[in-house]
């Protein structure tokens, strides 16, 4: 706003009154005659409520000054409006910002969307601009994308061709399809069954990236095999294959393990007894001799 009306903002020193604009004096004219005039009202619409506003401001405007001829309408219409700069062509939209790092499918998310950037950028901290209707992406303050914002259904993905590589390297920082699919293969058959099938499912195949890598860590701590388990059943049910339904099946099965009662143990074999051969433990009476046969 400042930069449009050439104007510079500096702002007040703390604990120093004098410093605050004489424009804080419109404050209380609009507490004084437009606030509290409305303070026993009550309104059935936002618009009548608006309205009354409306109302009260051009009976503020039109009061005439104490210490100068004329009113503020005056003011406005005799010496200011000629001043002004005209609007700008596009209305102002508030905006918030984010701070994200672009993943290894070269897209940042934000609010549970993802937006692709040009995947030079993987890997790196990067400065996102959120609007009503647009979302940019800007690097060290130069923007190096923008998509229409999205709306509704979480997980959707925006992703312009420009930012595609021309092939995907088999690299660290770059995930690939044979990297997925070399992976899952060392967990068993029906696990890269599986992740074929949620690569082939989208349109661009990059946008299954993240969601293979989920599924890939539930392998973790010694459960590869549980998830190869977990897979075939996905496979055998039918239907999209998602890391939230493979989670769900693994829990499953480890509560199906949990509920399995455990198996009987088999029975002690008897044991013999010893002293039937190898003589009896000695009685009370013999404590109470001594060697040679008299009483203790």
């Amino acid at each position: 706003m400042a930069e449009h009306y050439g104007c510079a903002v500096v702002p007040a020193r703390v604990r120093r009154p004098r410093d605050k604009a004489a424009a804080e004096k419109a404050v209380d004219l609009c507490e004084t005659w437009v606030l509290a005039p409305l303070a026993d009202e009550r309104f059935s619409a936002l618009s009548e409520l608006n309205s009354e506003v409306r109302r009260l401001v051009g009976l503020l405007n039109a009061r005439p000054f104490s210490r100068r001829e004329g009113c503020r309408d005056d003011a406005f219409f005799g010496e200011e409006r000629a001043a002004l700069n005209p609007l700008p062509p596009a209305r102002y939209e508030w905006c918030e910002w984010r701070r994200c790092k672009v993943a290894p499918d070269y897209h940042v998310q934000c609010e549970s969307m993802r937006y692709s950037v040009p995947h030079r950028l993987v890997g790196r901290n990067v400065d996102v601009r959120l609007t009503a209707s647009r979302v940019t992406v800007l690097d060290g303050g130069e923007v190096v994308a923008e998509h229409p914002r999205l709306r509704g259904r979480k997980g959707q993905y925006s992703t312009d061709a420009a930012h595609m590589p021309t092939e995907h390297l088999e690299a660290q920082s770059l995930w690939t399809r044979a990297w997925f699919e070399r992976r899952a293969g060392e967990i068993g058959p029906e696990t890269k069954r599986l992740l074929t099938g949620m690569l082939d499912s989208r349109a661009i195949e990059a946008q299954g990236y993240v969601a293979c890598a989920n599924v890939l860590s539930l392998s973790g701590r010694g459960r590869a095999a549980e998830l190869e388990v977990a897979c075939a059943r996905v496979n055998a049910s039918g239907g999209a294959a998602s890391y939230t339904r493979v989670k769900n099946t693994m829990s499953a099965i480890r509560a199906e393990g949990r509920a399995r009662p455990a198996p009987a143990a088999p029975a002690a074999a008897p044991q013999p007894d010893r002293a039937a051969h190898v003589g009896r433990v000695r009685g009370a009476e013999y404590y109470r001799r001594d060697r040679g046969g008299r009483d203790a």
